[in-house]
């Protein structure tokens, strides 16, 4: 069977990675080597081939977004692929543009083009309330087919954020998740669930292992969950809620407990004694 092939889209550092070559995309205005050109597309770009597993790719300085997108998209419809590996946004482009060429543009693929891995670092003030309405959409994680990472800070929140019934991903880790409540949190159906500076209640944590218990997080394996300042899980409260709601059992380190779930699930909890930090980990019987 042939090796599947794998793009790797970085925005922060403005290269593209393709099966293990990376095209590093340079200020036009640093090339000293001129001789040797290469399409994408229908546009030809000086480059400099750095070594077998690394080509500089010499574009316009003010053109540099553009030169990655063209670049990835020649990728995408050569190969036909169907889907991105990783795609990797900073504030050192606008991520608004980004936005829209991941969910407006198809390649001329006969497929929707999914991204596997999505990282957000940051974006730009003055686009933040809009990159969260655009982010946190059921269109946009629709396009996300694994990991989605996004450590955006400092937006209002619009109240139209996830309005569908179920965020089935791999893994969601939100380090800035101060703004999700027990209607967001209820709706993730992930292997992974990270979460920093949440503001989540004990209260919330017994609904949502509920609705775990009810057979409505079938995914689940992981979730850990960092308290905001000021917001610690009471922690002897937590331990009564669970022992009210589940078979309760000390488990073997300290801060652990165990309980049991439905289809023979045995369920490790940890509580930090400061309440800052609650994880939950899944296991079968067998384990």
């Amino acid at each position: 069977m042939a090796p599947r092939n794998r793009l790797v889209v970085d925005f922060q550092r403005n290269y593209i990675e393709f099966n293990d070559t990376k095209y590093c995309i340079k200020d036009d205005s640093t090339n000293e080597i001129h001789g040797e050109s290469m399409k994408f597309g229908d546009l030809e770009t000086p480059i400099y081939r750095y070594n077998d597993r690394e080509t500089h790719v010499f574009w316009r300085e003010d053109q540099l977004l553009e030169a990655v997108m063209i670049i990835a998209g020649h990728f995408i419809k050569t190969f036909n692929l169907t889907s991105i590996f990783h795609v990797l946004v900073s504030n050192s482009h606008p991520v608004i543009q980004i936005i829209d060429w991941i969910q407006i543009q198809n390649f001329g693929s006969i497929e929707d083009v999914k991204i596997e891995n999505f990282t957000l670092i940051d974006c730009q003030r003055e686009e933040k309330n809009e990159v969260a309405k655009r982010i946190y959409s059921d269109e946009f994680l629709k396009k996300i087919t694994g990991h989605f990472n996004s450590n955006l800070k400092g937006f209002p929140v619009a109240p139209a954020l996830w309005t569908s019934e179920s965020i089935d991903l791999n893994k969601i880790m939100i380090s800035h998740a101060d703004w999700i409540d027990l209607n967001h949190f209820i709706k993730m159906n992930c292997v992974s669930i990270i979460l920093y500076k949440s503001t989540l209640s004990r209260e919330d944590l017994i609904v949502f292992l509920m609705d775990w218990k009810a057979g409505n997080k079938a995914e689940l394996m992981y979730l850990s969950i960092h308290f905001e300042e000021g917001f610690e899980l009471d922690v002897e409260g937590i331990v009564e809620m669970l022992a009210r709601e589940f078979k309760l059992a000390y488990g073997t380190e300290e801060n652990t407990f165990e309980i049991r779930g439905n289809d023979d699930q045995r369920v490790e909890i940890e509580i930090l004694e400061d309440g800052k930090n609650f994880k939950l980990f899944i296991h079968s019987l067998s384990v």
